[in-house]
């Protein structure tokens, strides 16, 4: 597995960004799981609390508009549940996006972005 290239992978400027890049990571993460990689395995969950200490970050930063800080505080909370269960992780995730918690606080439901 590139590591370089996984560096890459880790972008959350926004829910859908997060979103495509949980997506990415967890695919690396079944394709190492697969081929029986732990190194890999390691380096997916590393990357993952990489961005949960960096969205961490920024929600407690004051300089950061408060609708950015609540968003990285969600992105933050999205990394947590992955570390914790990243195969229920999707079926969370879709419940998340469509509770009223979320759904007043970010206006619904977001699509992650095409790659």
């Amino acid at each position: 597995m590139a590591m370089k290239s996984l560096e890459d992978i880790l972008k959350f400027d926004s829910l859908p960004a997060a979103e495509n890049t949980l997506r990415e990571i967890h695919s690396l993460f079944l394709q190492s799981r697969s081929t029986d990689d732990p190194e890999g395995l390691n380096h997916c969950r590393d990357l993952i609390r990489k961005g949960k200490r960096r969205a961490l970050m920024i929600s407690r930063n004051k300089r950061v508009n408060a609708s950015k800080r609540e968003e990285k505080k969600e992105i933050a909370q999205w990394f947590t549940v992955w570390l914790q269960t990243p195969e229920l992780f999707w079926e969370w995730l879709d419940l998340r996006k469509s509770s009223p918690d979320f759904i007043s606080r970010f206006g619904g439901a977001t699509s992650p972005q095409s790659s």
